[in-house]
C-alpha cells in the first residue's frame, strides 16, 4: 500500500472571525417593568396567549401578547415559586411557600385549592400519567388529575390525596417531567429519579440516586430534546451547568460562568442552550460541542442592557406561539422586573459574518469540500470563510492580501546598500532632500505681501508673550493675532492634508468582482484600478513523499511529487500568483468556462471593453488572446461593447453565448469567439426605464433574466426577443442570482430586502429575507447546504435559509433534474455519485408487472384480476384463441402450390406468416 510523508512546513494557522451572530432569535419588545418585587416564575398560555408571571409580591400577572396587563390574580400569601399550564383541561396550576397548591380556570378563579401545609418551590406536570409532583421541603408529592369524563358534575380537577416521596434531605428547588418519569434536584446537590407505575394505586418509585451531581446546591433543571437526543441539564450554585442522559449519565459540564445559575432554557429551533447567572445577556452554549456561543448569538439590544445595569434571572421557552410552523418565543424575566421577549424568525439570518471595515461588493464559493466562501469590498481585502464542524453558525476566516509594490528606482530608500559611490550619494542626496522638505513643512511661512510680516513657530511663541506683556487694545497686536490666526488654519489644513495623503498611500483598491472557476482550483478577482488579480493554491507548501510497498525509504535524487486533490492543496491556503493588467477602469463583470479543450476568461468593466483570455498550458497562466474590436470603415477606431459602463457578464455555455448588462438601460447578449472581431451582436435587451445592473442564464427555463433600477425584474427568451414578462420588485434591483434546483430568483434592492420570486408560482414572492441595515450588494445561492449568502454596504456578509418548495428535495442536482453538464460555473463536482447516498428504492426500483399472455389455471377456483374475471371467461377466450390459429394453418395451407404442399400423411405444418413462395418443407 503506497503511503504519504507530508514535507515539514510551518503553516499559519487560520484565524477565528470577530464575533458572529446568529439572529434567528430576534429581540422583539420589554414589557411590565415597574413591578414592585422580583418575578420568580413565567408561563405562557399557547391558547389565550397570555403571558404569567409571579414572584415576592405574591400576585400573579396575567399579560396578553402585546405586553398589556389584563388582570392579577391574588390569592396566595406567600411567594409564588411555580406556575404551571395544563392544555388539556385549560387549566393554570400555581404554588407558593404559603403551602397552596391553586388550580385557576379559564375566567381568572381559583377552581381548587390544595393545602399541604408546607412550602411548595417547584411544580411539574406529567402528561403521560395525568400528574402533578410539587416539591416541598425535604420531600416530594404527587397528585392525580381527576378525569372528568369518569365523574361528571365534580368540580375538582385532582385529588386532594397524594403520595409524597422523603429521598431529598433538603428543600427540592426544581421538578422535570420527562418521558414518563419524574426528576427532582434540591439543595442537597441530588439529583433523584422516579417511576411511577401505569396501572394500579398511584406510587411513587425511586429508580436512581445520586447523590453528589454538583459540588454546591442544584438550583434549576429542564428538559431538552431535539430530534437526535434527549438531555437533562442542571444548574447549580457551582457557577456551573451539567448535560445528563435521562439515566443519569454525565455527558457534559459547561464551566466559566461568573455567578449562581438561575435559570435555563433549551431553545429547539436553534438547538442551543441559554443560561442565565446573573449577567447582563443570556449565555447561551452550543451543548452538543460544549462551546459558550454567546459571542455568535444575537440575544437583543444587550448594549442597551450593559450601560443600563439590566440582568436576567429567568427564562422560558415557548415552542408554539400558534403562528407559522416553527414559531417559538423566549421570555426572559430581569432584575427590574421586567419581561424581555425574544421571537424566533424562520427567515432572518443564520449566521452575520463581520470582519470587513467597508462595504462588501462581491461573493463567490467554492463546491468541493471544504466548501469555502470569498468576500470582497473596498477596503480591499479578499476574506476567505469556512464554517467549523463544531456548529452550524462559526466560520473560521482567513485574509487574502495584495502584495505591497516595489518602489521604483528613483524614490530614495532607507537601508538600501549601492556599491557605486555616484549611485549612493544620489541616493543619500535625494533622501536628504526628501526629509528636509517634510521637515520644512512644519516650519512653513506665509508672508503678507502687505506688511511684509512673515509668521513661524518662533514668531507665533513671540505674539504669544507680547499677547500677555502689551496692552489688548494696541492695533499692532491685533494685527498680529489675526495673521497669527490665519497661520494656525494654513497650518492645519497642511496637516489634514498629509493625513489625507497618508491615507490615500495606505488605501488598497477595492474588490468589485470575484469568480472561482472550480477546474483550476483557482480565484480571479477584479479590482478598481483595472487590475485582475489570480489566486491560487500553495501546492509547494504540503508536498507528499510516495514510500514504496516494502516500506523503503525515498531515494535522494527521486523526485518529489506533489499531490493536487481538492482537499490537499487547500490546507496551506491561497496566494496571489499572477496579475492581468489591459483594462482602463474598474473589472466588474468575469466569466471562465472551458470551449474544445481550452480554458477562457471573460472580463469586462467600466471601460466598456470585453478582454478575451487564454489559458496556456506550458505556463499555466491566462494570457491575452483579444480585445473586443470592430474597427469601423475609414476611422479604424475602436468600437466599445456598450455606450454605458458594464456592470454585469454571464456565460452560456449551452448557445455558446454571453451577456453583458449596461447602464445604457440594455442588455446585450453575443456570440463567444476567440477573435473579438467575430463576436457578433446576436440580440439586444431592450425595455428597461434606467441602468441595467443584473443578468444571469436560467438553465432550468433556457431564460436570460435582467434586473434593473427601474425596480423591475425581466424575462427574455434565448433568443433575446421579445420580453417574456415583468417582475415588479418594489426596489431597485442591486444584486440577483438564480436558485439552481428549484428555478426561483433571487434579488437583493437598495431596500435592503431580499426576495425570492417562485416563477412556477406565477412569480409570487415565496421568501422574503429582511436584516441588512444598508443596500445589498451580492447574492449566491449554495445548494449543498440550501443556503444563500449575500453581502452588502453595511459591511457585512449574512447566511440564509434557502427557498425550498414543498416536496422539493433538498441539495441535489440530480433531484432537480439538472445534469451535471449543464451546472452553473462553480458547481462542477459538487454532486458526484459516490458523495450522494443511494437508497434502497434507487437500487431496487418498483416495476409493474407484464401481463401474462395465458394466465395459469386452477380447476374450482375463480381468479380475481381486478377486473372480476372468472374462470369460464379466461376458457372461452384460450378456446378462440385456439381456433384461430387452426384456421390461420388451413388458409396457408390453401394458398400454396400443389407441389409444395405437404402429403397426406405428414403432419400439419406450423402456423406461419411468411410471404407467398417461402418453402416449408414438410416431414419425411
Amino acid at each position: 500500500m503506497e503511503t504519504w510523508k507530508v514535507e515539514s512546513r510551518q503553516l499559519s494557522p487560520p484565524v477565528l472571525p470577530p464575533p458572529a451572530f446568529l439572529a434567528v432569535m430576534e429581540y422583539r419588545h420589554t414589557f411590565g417593568e415597574g413591578q414592585s418585587k422580583p418575578i420568580l416564575c413565567l408561563q405562557y398560555n399557547p391558547i389565550r396567549r397570555e403571558v404569567y408571571s409571579g414572584g415576592e409580591d405574591t400576585m400573579i400577572r396575567v399579560f396578553d401578547d402585546t405586553g398589556k396587563l389584563v388582570s392579577t390574580l391574588c390569592e396566595h400569601a406567600g411567594w409564588i415559586t411555580g406556575l404551571l399550564y395544563c392544555a388539556e383541561n385549560k387549566t393554570l396550576f400555581s404554588c407558593a411557600i404559603d403551602g397552596m397548591l391553586i388550580a385557576w380556570g379559564a375566567n381568572g378563579r381559583p377552581v381548587q385549592k390544595v393545602e399541604t401545609g408546607t412550602p411548595l418551590y417547584s411544580l411539574a406536570y406529567n402528561a403521560r400519567r395525568h400528574q402533578i409532583m410539587v416539591g416541598c421541603s425535604k420531600e416530594v408529592r404527587v397528585f392525580q388529575l381527576i378525569n372528568l369524563e369518569d365523574t361528571p358534575g365534580s368540580t375538582d380537577v385532582m385529588e386532594t390525596r397524594s403520595v409524597s416521596c422523603g429521598e431529598h434531605t433538603d428543600l427540592v428547588s426544581c421538578i422535570v417531567s420527562a418521558e414518563g418519569r419524574f426528576y427532582s434536584a434540591g439543595y442537597d446537590r441530588k439529583l433523584v429519579i422516579y417511576d411511577i407505575p401505569h396501572h394500579g394505586n398511584l406510587k411513587l418509585r425511586v429508580s436512581y440516586v445520586l447523590p453528589e451531581a454538583h459540588d454546591a446546591a442544584i438550583s434549576c433543571m429542564i428538559y431538552g430534546k431535539d430530534g437526535e437526543n434527549s438531555w437533562l441539564i442542571t444548574g447549580s450554585f457551582d457557577c456551573s451547568v451539567k448535560l445528563w442522559s435521562l439515566d443519569g449519565n454525565l455527558l457534559q459540564r459547561f464551566d466559566g460562568l461568573n455567578d449562581t445559575v438561575t435559570s435555563l432554557c433549551y431553545v429547539l429551533n436553534t438547538q442551543t442552550l441559554w443560561i442565565t447567572a446573573n449577567s447582563h445577556a443570556p449565555i447561551v452554549y452550543d451543548p452538543k460541542s460544549g462551546i459558550n456561543v454567546s459571542d455568535f448569538v444575537r440575544t437583543g439590544e444587550d448594549v442597551k442592557h450593559r450601560t443600563s445595569g439590566l440582568t436576567f434571572k429567568h427564562l422560558l421557552y415557548v415552542p408554539d406561539v400558534n403562528e407559522a410552523v416553527g414559531g417559538a418565543k423566549v421570555l426572559g424575566a430581569t432584575n427590574r422586573k421586567g419581561i424581555v421577549v425574544w421571537k424566533y424568525n424562520p427567515t432572518s439570518a443564520l449566521t452575520i459574518l463581520p470582519g470587513h471595515t467597508d462595504v462588501v461588493e462581491c461573493l463567490t464559493f467554492t463546491s468541493k469540500e471544504p466548501l469555502l466562501i470569498f468576500s470582497g469590498g473596498d477596503d480591499g481585502v479578499i476574506r476567505k470563510w469556512e464554517r467549523l464542524q463544531l456548529n452550524a453558525f462559526m466560520y473560521s476566516k482567513e485574509t487574502l492580501h495584495i502584495p505591497h509594490e516595489e518602489k521604483h528606482d528613483d524614490e530614495p530608500t532607507l537601508y538600501t546598500f549601492i556599491r557605486n559611490p555616484r549611485e549612493r550619494r544620489k541616493k543619500q542626496v535625494a533622501l536628504h532632500k526628501q526629509v528636509t522638505n517634510k521637515l520644512h513643512n512644519w516650519e512653513r511661512v506665509e508672508e503678507d505681501p502687505g506688511a511684509g510680516l512673515v509668521l513661524t513657530k518662533q514668531a507665533q511663541r513671540q505674539l504669544q508673550k507680547k499677547d500677555r506683556d502689551i496692552d489688548p487694545g494696541n492695533k499692532v497686536l491685533r494685527h498680529h493675532r489675526k495673521k497669527m490666526a490665519e497661520f494656525e488654519r494654513a497650518q492645519e489644513g497642511l496637516r489634514r492634508r498629509h493625513v489625507e495623503d497618508d491615507k490615500s498611500s495606505l488605501a488598497r483598491p477595492g474588490v468589485v468582482s470575484m469568480l472561482y472557476y472550480e477546474p483550476l482550483d483557482i480565484l480571479i478577482s477584479g479590482y478598481t484600478d483595472s487590475k485582475i488579480h489570480i489566486w491560487g493554491y500553495n501546492e509547494e507548501v504540503v508536498r507528499f513523499v510516495p514510500e514504496d510497498a516494502a516500506g523503503g525509504e525515498k531515494e535522494p535524487g527521486d523526485p518529489v511529487s506533489v499531490r493536487t486533490d481538492g482537499v490537499s492543496n487547500r490546507v496551506a491556503g491561497m496566494s496571489l500568483k499572477y496579475t492581468l493588467e489591459e483594462h482602463k477602469d474598474a473589472v466588474t463583470g468575469i466569466a471562465c468556462f472551458m470551449r474544445d479543450g481550452v480554458h477562457w476568461l471573460l472580463t469586462t468593466g467600466f471601460d466598456r471593453r470585453v478582454c478575451i483570455w487564454e489559458y496556456t498550458t506550458p505556463y499555466n497562466v491566462f494570457q491575452k488572446k483579444d480585445v473586443f474590436r470592430n474597427a469601423q470603415q475609414g476611422f479604424g477606431r475602436e468600437e466599445l461593447a456598450a455606450d454605458g459602463i458594464i456592470l454585469d457578464l454571464e456565460y452560456c455555455a449551452e448557445r455558446n453565448e454571453y451577456a453583458y448588462a449596461s447602464e445604457d438601460k440594455q442588455a446585450y447578449v453575443r456570440k463567444f469567439s476567440p477573435k473579438g472581431s467575430e463576436m457578433y451582436l446576436q440580440a439586444v435587451l431592450q425595455g428597461h426605464d434606467a441602468e441595467v445592473t443584473q443578468i444571469k442564464w436560467c438553465r432550468k427555463n433556457h431564460q436570460w433574466i435582467t434586473g434593473s433600477e427601474d425596480r423591475t425584474i425581466r424575462v427574455w427568451p434565448a433568443d433575446g426577443i421579445p420580453c417574456l414578462r415583468v417582475i415588479n420588485n418594489d426596489g431597485p434591483v442591486t444584486a440577483m442570482c438564480l436558485d439552481v434546483l428549484n428555478g426561483s430568483i433571487i434579488t437583493g434592492s437598495r431596500d435592503k430586502v431580499i426576495r425570492v420570486f417562485d416563477p412556477d408560482k406565477k412569480d409570487e414572492i415565496g421568501q422574503t429575507n429582511v436584516g441588512h441595515t444598508d443596500e445589498v450588494r451580492r447574492i449566491i445561492h449554495i445548494p449543498a447546504r440550501d443556503q444563500y449568502v449575500s453581502a452588502s454596504w453595511d459591511n457585512t456578509v449574512r447566511v440564509w435559509n434557502a427557498y425550498i418548495r414543498k416536496g422539493q428535495p433538498k441539495g441535489s442536482l440530480k433531484a432537480a433534474g439538472i445534469a451535471p453538464a449543464a451546472a452553473p460555473t462553480g458547481m462542477v463536482g459538487m454532486f458526484d455519485e459516490e458523495e450522494r447516498p443511494v437508497g434502497y428504492s434507487e437500487l431496487n426500483p418498483l416495476l409493474k408487472p407484464a401481463l401474462l399472455s395465458k394466465p395459469i389455471f386452477m380447476p374450482g377456483v375463480k381468479i380475481d384480476t381486478g377486473i372480476k374475471e372468472t374462470f369460464d371467461t379466461f376458457q372461452e377466450q384460450a378456446r378462440l384463441d385456439d381456433e384461430l390459429r387452426t384456421a390461420i394453418s388451413v388458409l396457408e395451407s390453401s394458398l400454396l402450390p400443389e407441389e409444395k404442399q405437404p402429403r397426406a400423411k405428414t403432419k400439419p405444418p406450423l402456423p406461419s406468416f411468411r410471404a407467398r413462395g417461402d418453402s416449408i418443407k414438410g416431414g419425411q
